[in-house]
């Protein structure tokens, strides 16, 4: 019989056809000296995605890659539920359907989550994908995680591990009212509930972040609608309000930016940081939430 996988690998898959090619090529490139396990969880796509991964298992026979239907409920967070019960392994990796995994990735996140309940790892943000020649990301000595959220250390949800039981105990993932924020909800809870969450700095996802105005626009946001949430949520659980001088702050480095986008159209960061700031205004009026 077919050794068990020491890893389960899950991805959400909805509507992912244009990046999922580049996407399981490198997550079939990875280097491992144990048995992993792939899923991917079609969250319904009207694409064909689907048809793709299929067609991928079959010409490779790749045995320890499994497409499983997840659309019974739609959202990320169902899907990433689902592959968790679909997994025949103890330990649990997530990753996207459009992020790439670097060939150690399994190796490093392994060896950090064998002395921790929960691992994140480094998130290279690029436009399309391929790491660029100097990228301010790239700090192999970095110790820190990228994400700090209410005083808490967050991984993203795009490169991160855990054990079953662990995940199990803390109830899963759980959906927020807008389709972001999943990962630092599941990284507070953690913390509340008393597990050690690592950071593996070696453990390398390159994050293919959105390339049109609109659409950084639109996902900022979101981010921004999530931060009021996930603060109201968990207020009583010893998060960190933002100041008045942290929010000042903040609108001085959004309008710091302005000049760069203004001179090259292509410099995103201010597009980014307004709206996160608008996604927090919005938020904050609707729920009648006036910290921020």
């Amino acid at each position: 019989m077919p050794a068990k996988p020491l890893i389960s690998v899950i991805i959400a898959v909805y509507n992912g056809s244009t990046h999922l090619e580049e996407q399981m090529d490198a997550l079939l490139a990875q280097r491992c000296d144990f048995v992993w396990e792939a899923i991917y969880v079609d969250n319904g796509s009207r694409d064909n995605s689907r048809e793709l991964i299929k067609r991928r298992i079959e010409a490779q026979r790749l045995t320890h890659v499994r497409l499983v239907d997840g659309s019974q409920h739609p959202g990320q967070v169902y899907a990433r539920n689902f592959g968790a019960s679909q997994a025949q392994a103890d330990l649990l990796a997530y990753t996207d359907q459009d992020d790439l995994p670097a060939p150690d990735w399994l190796v490093a996140l392994n060896a950090t989550l064998q002395q921790a309940d929960a691992v994140g790892g480094f998130v290279v943000r690029t436009p399309d994908g391929r790491p660029p020649a100097h990228n301010r990301n790239e700090i192999p000595a970095d110790t820190r995680f990228l994400l700090r959220f209410g005083g808490f250390d967050c991984a993203i949800g795009t490169n991160f591990a855990i054990h079953r039981r662990v995940l199990d105990a803390v109830g899963g993932w759980q959906d927020l009212a807008v389709h972001a924020g999943e990962d630092i909800d599941l990284c507070i809870r953690l913390h509340v509930a008393g597990y050690r969450l690592a950071y593996a700095p070696d453990a390398r996802v390159t994050w293919r972040s959105r390339s049109t105005i609109r659409d950084i626009f639109n996902q900022a946001v979101t981010y921004g609608r999530s931060s009021v949430q996930l603060y109201v949520r968990h207020r009583t659980n010893g998060i960190e309000l933002p100041t008045v001088r942290s929010s000042l702050r903040a609108w001085k480095h959004t309008l710091r930016a302005l000049p760069g986008f203004i001179s090259k159209p292509r410099s995103y960061r201010f597009v980014h940081l307004f709206g996160l700031k608008c996604g927090t205004i919005l938020e904050g009026l609707r729920g009648r939430t006036f910290e921020f």
